[in-house]
């Protein structure tokens, strides 16, 4: 039996908002954020889910989009901090157009080798240990709220590739019994 699983990256936080990295940092939702989370939620709905569980990153970005989603729908909410985003080091705080000017000529930006911080092999394996977890402990669907890097690094560490997700992002995934991917649809947030 297939299991389902939304993974989400988190709406527009302030950080976002002024154009600069931020994984360990805490900055809340934006307005358009918190309407963008509103707006998630309600999306949900058209997937038929009577039931689902959330889990959601602690960082207030990713708690504040999966406590909308988990009110709207009256659904469970937990927090799990192996869902954090991935730490970017000497890159954390820094503006985009800083970030660019840090990373050498042909070097991948989320790169440990150029940020000094975690490396998406590192992000994959814990996001894979919070996602079986879950999936051990919450029959049904799943529904997860985390991070850019670490969403990417988790879909790496899963044999795919996630691409740029925009703030409020889905990817709907069908699991079977071993964790391996046996579909996986792109659901954009669209105004």
């Amino acid at each position: 039996m297939l299991r389902r699983v939304f993974l989400i990256r988190h709406c527009q936080s302030e950080a976002n908002r002024d154009a600069r990295a931020e994984a360990r940092g805490d900055s809340p939702l934006t307005p358009l954020g918190v309407d963008q989370a509103r707006r998630r939620a309600k999306a949900l709905a058209d997937h038929d889910l009577a039931t689902a569980a959330v889990v959601a990153s602690p960082q207030l970005r990713a708690a504040h989009t999966a406590g909308e989603i988990a009110r709207h729908h009256g659904w469970t909410l937990s927090h799990d901090q192996r869902l954090q985003e991935g730490d970017l080091g000497r890159l954390e705080g820094l503006s985009y157009q800083e970030v660019m000017e840090q990373v050498p000529p042909g070097a991948i930006w989320v790169s440990a080798d150029v940020h000094g911080g975690e490396s998406m092999e590192t992000v994959g394996g814990r996001m894979l240990e919070a996602l079986a977890e879950a999936l051990d402990s919450t029959p049904g669907t799943l529904v997860v709220v985390s991070h850019g890097y670490a969403i990417s690094a988790l879909l790496h560490s899963l044999g795919h590739d996630a691409g740029f997700l925009a703030n409020g992002d889905m990817l709907e995934l069908h699991l079977d019994e071993a964790a391996a991917v046996q579909r996986l649809e792109r659901h954009p947030l669209t105004d």
